[in-house]
This record gives structure tokens, C-alpha cells and sequence, in this order.
């Protein structure tokens, strides 16, 4: 019996001043939304940690099922496979951020960075992470 992938489409949001994350998780029928706040940060920071709180979200005993991870921006894609050690990341705080993706990443078996299509379940992504940015209405 073949191992079910594991679907992983994250978005990022970069509102005023603050920036929100937005995660799909599909493995076979089973679906998973998480969203929240960051912060104030650049967007290329939302991206990276965006990236990083999506690997969080699967659990340890899943992680040795192929996981094919729909990365939020090119940025967030070269910079996960490739590391800090390009002209992509200058700021120290983004090499930082790209550590923690490095870090979450090789926490997996089999994993493959691909940039989006605008699908479905990118889109259901992105409206999660700006969803969480709205502001809450007083009742």
C-alpha cells in the first residue's frame, strides 16, 4: 500500500504593520487550517517564518511520509533549499529565520519546496492569513 503524501500550501500575509500566516495541510481526505499573527515584519520575514510555523503544525510521527511543501514565495523557496549561504539573505535577522526553516525541514524524511500554482489550497491559505489580521468587532 502506497503512503499518502502530505500537502503543505502556506501563504503569508503582510498587512499594516503587522503580518499573518495561513497553512493548508492535506494528507489523502484528511484537511488542516491553521492561521495567526506574527507580528511586525517584511514580508520575506513572514514568508520564512510562515514556512517554519507550517512544518511545526505536522506531527513528529507523520514526517517520515513523502511531504511535498508549497512554499509562500520564490523567496521562502530558494532560500529553504539553498540556506543562507546565497545573495538572498543579507539581513541577520533573515539568516536567522532561514536557520529555523533549515532546522524544520530536516526534521523530515522526504520532503520537496516547490512554489504554488494559485490552486485551491494555496488561495484557502492565503485568505487564512489575512483573515487573522482583521480587525475583531466589538460586541
Amino acid at each position: 500500500m502506497k503512503t499518502e503524501p502530505i500537502e503543505i500550501f502556506v501563504a503569508s500575509y503582510k498587512g499594516s504593520p503587522e503580518a499573518g500566516y495561513g497553512v493548508y495541510l492535506q494528507m489523502g481526505d484528511n484537511v488542516a487550517e491553521y492561521s495567526g499573527v506574527l507580528g511586525d515584519f517584511t514580508k520575506n520575514q513572514a514568508d520564512l517564518i510562515s514556512v517554519t510555523m507550517a512544518l511545526r503544525c505536522v506531527k513528529f510521527e507523520y514526517r517520515d511520509r513523502p511531504t511535498i511543501l508549497h512554499g509562500p514565495s520564490a523567496y521562502a523557496v530558494q532560500t529553504a533549499e539553498r540556506g543562507s549561504d546565497g545573495w538572498l539573505v543579507k539581513a541577520k535577522a533573515n539568516q536567522e529565520l532561514v536557520q529555523d526553516v533549515r532546522e524544520s525541514i530536516e526534521s523530515f524524511k522526504d520532503i520537496k519546496i516547490c512554489r504554488p500554482k494559485k490552486q485551491d489550497q494555496y488561495i484557502k491559505a492565503l485568505e487564512a492569513a489575512k483573515a487573522c489580521l482583521k480587525p475583531k468587532e466589538n460586541n
